[in-house]
């Protein structure tokens, strides 16, 4: 397994002898494929995940002059809200630092959420919930904050999503979702390791290691569920693609060679996660997420237990009408075919 480790530490580096011009100003999430300035708004960078930066100042003729600027070891770093604690020594994380407005905010190894001056390295505040301060504690493992609305938005223990101030840290609101009424599900999965992401008001999240995973949005004022759409056909979906071509998708789950043959029953225990931070184009009110690691009737590794194409979402649309989140309806399944893709076996959101 490859892992993206971070040591507990944020350190800015700054070349020697650079341009003093002043910077635009950073560029709001509103554009797919807008490359970032000096401000890195998501994980991902831009709402298409390209992780690319206009910033032109660093080349490779002047990398080698590279120096700390500042480091700001986020562990140690007491916290300052809810209430005030002493620093820890964890070193491990596997978390994407995001930068708005000067600012960096980041998980830490132990689950908490700190803010920094990205020009000075002072720690603006740091968030630390324990059951005594919030009734509930952090989770460890995170990929990554968002920021939109004037919140920051992360995991807590207990399935829970948190929406913090994100000039103080201050608590706004804490919610543990659960499936739409209606939809039939019991569990969206497990949520606490995949990055959230923001935009147009709502809060974005995947889950992962349980039997049904979903992804799913959040009002990202109150925290109240949205929508929700899980991995993996449950046996009698039938779904009609974007051409007008209608599957039984639950049949593609057999365990048998016969096309549509049963039982069609391994997509309840598939796994079928989207434990990579979506991306999400405004133009086309989609949301994209990336779902893997399909594990039952046999592994992640192994399908030969499920011959079937077992289909599974790979696309949503975002609302209906544009730009006011309503629904996360799918309009396309992913399969083996020239058109759309082959189903991913095992993937890792790195």
């Amino acid at each position: 397994m490859k892992l993206k480790l971070i040591a507990s530490l944020l350190v800015a580096a700054g070349a020697i002898a650079t341009s003093s011009s002043a910077m635009a100003a950073a560029k709001d999430l509103d554009s797919c494929c807008m490359p970032t300035d000096q401000d890195f708004p998501k994980n991902g960078g831009n709402l298409g995940n390209q992780s690319y930066s206009s910033l032109s100042q660093i080349t490779k003729d002047n990398i080698n002059k590279l120096g700390a600027a500042w480091m700001v070891h986020t562990s140690t770093e007491p916290a300052t809200t809810p209430t005030f604690s002493p620093g820890v020594p964890d070193t491990q994380q596997q978390t994407t630092p995001i930068a708005v407005d000067g600012v960096v905010y980041t998980d830490t190894p132990s689950g908490d959420v700190i803010a920094v001056d990205g020009a000075t390295g002072a720690v603006k505040w740091k968030w630390h919930p324990t059951i005594a301060n919030s009734g509930f504690g952090p989770v460890s493992t995170r990929r990554g904050v968002s920021v939109g609305g004037g919140r920051v938005y992360t995991h807590a223990s207990g399935n829970r999503v948190v929406a913090l101030d994100q000039k103080t840290g201050a608590q706004i609101w804490a919610v543990v979702p659960t499936p739409p009424a209606g939809s039939g599900e019991t569990t969206l999965g497990n949520i606490g390791k995949i990055a959230t992401v923001y935009y147009d008001g709502m809060v974005y999240i995947g889950t992962a290691d349980a039997n049904r995973n979903a992804g799913f949005a959040l009002n990202a004022a109150t925290g109240a569920m949205v929508w929700a759409f899980w991995g993996g056909a449950k046996p009698g979906l039938v779904v009609t693609d974007v051409n007008g071509v209608t599957y039984n998708a639950g049949d593609t789950w057999t365990t048998k060679v016969t096309p549509n043959d049963t039982p069609n029953t391994c997509a309840l225990t598939g796994g079928v996660a989207p434990w990579l931070h979506p991306a999400i184009d405004p133009e086309l009110n989609m949301v994209y997420w990336a779902f893997g690691n399909v594990r039952s009737c046999g592994s992640s590794q192994d399908a030969s237990g499920r011959p079937g194409v077992n289909l599974f979402p790979a696309r949503w649309s975002r609302s209906t009408p544009k730009r006011v989140p309503t629904n996360g309806i799918t309009n396309r399944y992913a399969m083996g075919n020239g058109t759309w893709t082959t189903p991913v076996r095992r993937c890792w959101p790195m």
